[in-house]
């Protein structure tokens, strides 16, 4: 897996929106802004957990990170 905080953010956040549409779909009252509310929290939830989860840059092994950025950038260029 080659982004694996990307898919426990992506996956997480489709649950909770699938789970904000069950609710509309059983006439729980919810509006607009209390879905943005609750996403945003979520969100915010989700950055501390798996922040942890990141490795930066400046902390990788010397040529590392240089080599990292040459792959996407030859990737990018292949799209």
């Amino acid at each position: 897996m080659k982004e694996p905080v990307l898919v426990i953010i992506a996956g997480v956040g489709t649950v909770i929106q699938l789970f904000m549409a069950l609710l509309i779909a059983f006439d729980v009252p919810i509006t607009s802004g209390q879905q943005a509310a609750i996403s945003a929290f979520v969100g915010g939830i989700l950055a501390l957990i798996v922040r942890p989860l990141v490795t930066p840059m400046a902390t990788l092994p010397p040529g590392v990170a240089g080599d990292i950025a040459d792959r996407k950038a030859a990737n990018a260029a292949e799209k």
